[in-house]
C-alpha cells in the first residue's frame, strides 16, 4: 500500500512488517514520451505490488544513475555510490522503525549498483532484502519485436495502459541500432541513438500494456514472495556463521 496516502494512525494501525522502495530515474524518453515515464510506471507497478504483499510503498525515489543520458537535458541522476549510501541509509532507517524485510524495486536498467547493496544489506545489515527487477522476470511473448531497450514498444505499451494522455502520438519514431545494448558502456545513448527511441514504439499498443502491466505484477508478488520464503528456511545469509562473523562489525 502507497505511505503517501496513510496519516500515521493508519499505518501505526497497519503494522507493516514488509517496505517497498521504487527507485525509477528522470531521463530523456524520445519525442513521444515525458522525461518522468520510468517514475509513471515504477509508481503504478509498485503500488499494485506493495499493495499484493501487504508492504508500506514509499514514495518513488526518481533519480537514477544516468550515466547513459550523460549530457541530455533534463536527464538528471545521482552518482552510484550516492545512490549506495542513499538506499543503504534508508533501509538502515527502516530497520530501526521496526521492518524486518525490504523490497528494493529497480524501475530503470541502469541502476545495476542496486545488485551488491541487495547482497550488502542480507549479508550484513539484518533486515531481510529482495530486489526485482520486473522486465527482467518477463518472458517475450506480448511484444511483437525484440530489441527493446528505451522508449520501445514494452515502454510505450505501459504508458497508453497507465497515463494513455501523456502519450504523443503523432511523434513516435522506431530506431534500433545495429550495436547491442552493452555499447551503452561506451557511449551514451544518444550518441547511439539520435532520436533518444532505441526499438520499436510504433508497435504499441494499449492492450500489450495491459498485459505487461498485470504479467508484471503477477510474476513480481510470486518472486517476493518465494524469495522471502526461500530466506526463512535457508536461515542467515551466511548459512548458520552470521553471529560469528558479524561480531567484527557490531
Amino acid at each position: 500500500m502507497y505511505g503517501g496516502k496513510l496519516t500515521i494512525n493508519e499505518i501505526a494501525e497497519k503494522k507493516f512488517d514488509v517496505a517497498y522502495f521504487p527507485i525509477a530515474s528522470l531521463e530523456q524518453h524520445g519525442p513521444h514520451l515525458p522525461t518522468t515515464t520510468d517514475m509513471i510506471i515504477t509508481h503504478a507497478l509498485a503500488e499494485k505490488i506493495a499493495t499484493n504483499i501487504n508492504a508500506f510503498m514509499l514514495p518513488v525515489q526518481p533519480f537514477g544513475t544516468n550515466y547513459e543520458h550523460a549530457g541530455d537535458k533534463f536527464s538528471i541522476g545521482l552518482d552510484a555510490d550516492i545512490i549506495y549510501e542513499m538506499v543503504l541509509d534508508i533501509a538502515l532507517e527502516l530497520k530501526r522503525q521496526g521492518f524486518k524485510k525490504l523490497v528494493i524495486h529497480q524501475g530503470s536498467a541502469g541502476l545495476r549498483v542496486l545488485y551488491p547493496l541487495t547482497r550488502h544489506l542480507n549479508a550484513l545489515e539484518g533486515i531481510k532484502t529482495v530486489i526485482v527487477k520486473p522486465f527482467e522476470l518477463l518472458e517475450n511473448d506480448i511484444l511483437s519485436t525484440a530489441g527493446n531497450v528505451h522508449a520501445c514498444e514494452a515502454e510505450t505499451s505501459l504508458m497508453l495502459y497507465i497515463d494513455e494522455k501523456s502519450v504523443k502520438k503523432d511523434k513516435i519514431i522506431d530506431f534500433v541500432p545495429d550495436v547491442s545494448v552493452r555499447y551503452l558502456d561506451f557511449k551514451a545513448l544518444t550518441a547511439i541513438c539520435p532520436t533518444g527511441v532505441w526499438g520499436n514504439p510504433s508497435h504499441a499498443t494499449k492492450e500489450k500494456g495491459r498485459m505487461l502491466f498485470e504479467k508484471s505484477v503477477d510474476v513480481c508478488t510470486q518472486h517476493i514472495n518465494e524469495a522471502f520464503a526461500f530466506m526463512e528456511k535457508i536461515g542467515d545469509y551466511s548459512g548458520g556463521r552470521e553471529e560469528e562473523y558479524l561480531r567484527g562489525f557490531i
